[in-house]
């Protein structure tokens, strides 16, 4: 369904990225899949756009749940995400976070996966 709603080379919409339904949020990361996910976060990132990237690559993370990663893989986007955050904080002056969350919610999240990793 996600697949076929998003035309070749289209990023999903704002909306999906950051939705209540985490089944819409892993959909979206299944019809996607790493290697497209990955390749947007590095055109967010290199243009700047942090949050963004962030958001993507815990789509990315977040495939591990169904066995689509190793858990290190899985925990290596985790930790990429957070970096991505820190470094949103620092260096984003213009987020979107209207139509992408609210930071402080996805900070938080991130912050407790990676503390759970640590564990």
């Amino acid at each position: 369904h996600m697949r076929g709603a998003l035309s070749e080379g289209a990023e999903p919409d704002d909306a999906w990225l950051c939705h209540e339904d985490k089944v819409v949020v892993m959909n979206v990361a299944l019809a996607l899949g790493e290697e497209k996910l990955s390749a947007m976060v590095d055109v967010h990132a290199a243009a700047g756009r942090l949050f963004r990237a962030a958001r993507l690559t815990w789509l990315i993370a977040l495939t591990d749940r169904i066995g689509k990663l190793t858990r290190k893989a899985a925990d290596d986007y985790l930790y990429a995400c957070a970096d991505l955050m820190a470094r949103s904080e620092k260096e984003e002056t213009e987020v979107d976070t209207l139509s992408l969350g609210k930071a402080d919610d996805f900070h938080h999240e991130i912050y407790l996966a990676t503390i759970i990793v640590d564990l």
